[in-house]
């Protein structure tokens, strides 16, 4: 008897998330005005249509942004870049800057998390804006060439606003609006306030990557959530290596009153290798799943993924730390999942049970997305599910010179991956000769079968059915 196999080759893709570089420029804001504007290296806009969105750049404050206005409005916020809606008004309305400001006494330029949150387009309403100071830099050199470049960060989602500068990050998460927005990013500067720039100030701006939507923002050493609350079903870890505050405190910050709460249903974990301060507005309710642990984070590996599986069978991996998991089980040819299940991993072992009406048998692809405090893993295996017949007669063989998992079994064979694009194995106690012919009937390869799997080489036949 025969045996048939298609032969073509399998294309995995994964989606890849859009990221746009936008062009390095100096921007300016000329003595007098409030705007930078295009012919000073500001407004550039990208637009985008997903809700979700980051944008990251390095920024050099020049010499000429220290400044001396005299009067009370010295302590107000300026602000460079812009994240925000791209609708008419949604600037206004909506947006995520990084706030900036010349402290005379100290002779720091002073930065801080600068939101705005449902602000009327028209007039000022100080009730919708936020601020957040939390970092600082000394002063610099008269010459542009000796400041230093700082990494920023801005994110800007309908629930989780961020703020990063090197190592220390502001988070605000709320569900801040419901509408899903066209998104954009600005590239440009606002001095004020209410009084003008009192001289040109400038600012290098360089590596501007608008990406989204990451499932994580950038790592940052020290995490500060001002005003958080984290909902049902959510499932969600952090790590800060110094140090991680919930419902952190500034004394300038504005509003003053800070939260951190923890909502019924809610899975958290904070992670930090040196110090985790819980606020005067911290409260895990009754039915959330808080976590606060003190020690290393490592990158995230798995180990003794299986290859084969017998119909039925649970599906075990190890994992090297406590992580939440995704695992999506395909067929190659479907963009659709037949079996999805994710949630928290207890230990350092991951187990679920397989539904028992998956096709079979077939070769199957797994898609297993690992999301810690520290790494991100997201990975696609082949696994071929068997019907293995009674429980008695089907195990599960590690050779210890390989990691491949071989089916033992008294079945029929099976040759997989089907469709493939170079090797195939040969599966099952049946031994003798084979032969693989085309469709013509002409005999192309001949061989002797003498163990229970092996492996063909296929790589130089032309794509076909055999």
């Amino acid at each position: 008897m025969y045996r048939y196999f298609l032969l073509c080759l399998i294309l995995v893709t994964s989606h890849v998330y859009s990221q746009e570089t936008v062009a390095n420029k100096t921007i300016t804001i000329w003595e007098g005005w409030h705007y930078s504007t295009p012919l000073s290296g500001g407004g550039y806009k990208v637009k985008k249509t997903e809700n979700y969105r980051v944008v990251r750049f390095d920024v050099r404050f020049n010499a000429n942004c220290d400044y001396d206005l005299g009067d009370n409005d010295q302590n107000d916020w300026n602000k460079l870049m812009k994240l925000s809606p791209t609708s008419l008004g949604g600037g206004k309305r909506h947006s995520n800057r990084l706030g900036w400001r010349y402290n005379l006494y100290t002779e720091k330029i002073e930065l801080a998390m600068l939101l705005h949150l449902n602000h009327p387009v028209i007039g000022n309403d100080v009730t919708k804006k936020y601020w957040f100071p939390f970092y600082s830099i000394d002063h610099f050199s008269s010459s542009d060439d000796y400041n230093s470049f700082l990494e920023g960060e801005l994110i800007f989602d309908d629930a989780l606003m961020v703020t990063t500068v090197e190592e220390k990050s502001v988070i605000m998460k709320e569900q801040f609006f419901t509408t899903v927005y066209k998104t954009g990013v600005k590239r440009n500067a606002y001095f004020g306030g209410n009084e003008t720039a009192p001289q040109e100030m400038s600012f290098r701006v360089e590596n501007i990557k608008v990406d989204f939507p990451p499932s994580r923002f950038i790592q940052s050493d020290e995490k500060h959530f001002f005003r958080c609350r984290f909902y049902d079903d959510e499932i969600l870890s952090y790590y800060g290596e110094d140090q991680i505050v919930a419902s952190s405190h500034h004394p300038n910050s504005h509003p003053e009153e800070s939260f951190f709460v923890v909502e019924p249903g809610s899975d958290l974990i904070l992670m930090s290798n040196n110090e985790i301060v819980l606020g005067p507005g911290f409260h895990a309710k009754a039915g959330s799943n808080f976590h606060a642990k003190i020690g290393p984070c490592s990158d995230i590996e798995v180990s003794n993924f299986p290859t084969v599986l017998c119909h039925g069978d649970n599906f075990n991996v190890n994992i090297t730390h406590t992580s939440y998991y995704k695992l999506q089980v395909f067929l190659p040819y479907l963009s659709s999942p037949l079996f999805e299940s994710q949630g928290s991993i207890n230990g350092n072992t991951l187990n679920i049970d397989l539904p028992n009406d998956l096709p079979m048998p077939r070769l199957y692809n797994f898609r297993l997305v690992l999301d810690g405090p520290c790494d991100r893993s997201d990975e696609l295996y082949e696994v071929l599910l068997y019907s293995c017949g009674s429980p008695e007669d089907a195990r599960l063989y590690a050779p210890q010179t390989d990691s491949t998992l071989v089916l033992l079994l008294d079945q029929p064979l099976t040759i997989y991956p089907n469709p493939t694009h170079q090797n195939i194995q040969v599966v099952g106690t049946e031994l003798g000769e084979y032969t693989l012919y085309d469709l013509l009937g002409k005999p192309l390869i001949r061989g002797l079968k003498e163990q229970k799997q092996i492996d063909l080489n296929l790589s130089d036949l032309p794509n076909g059915i055999y």
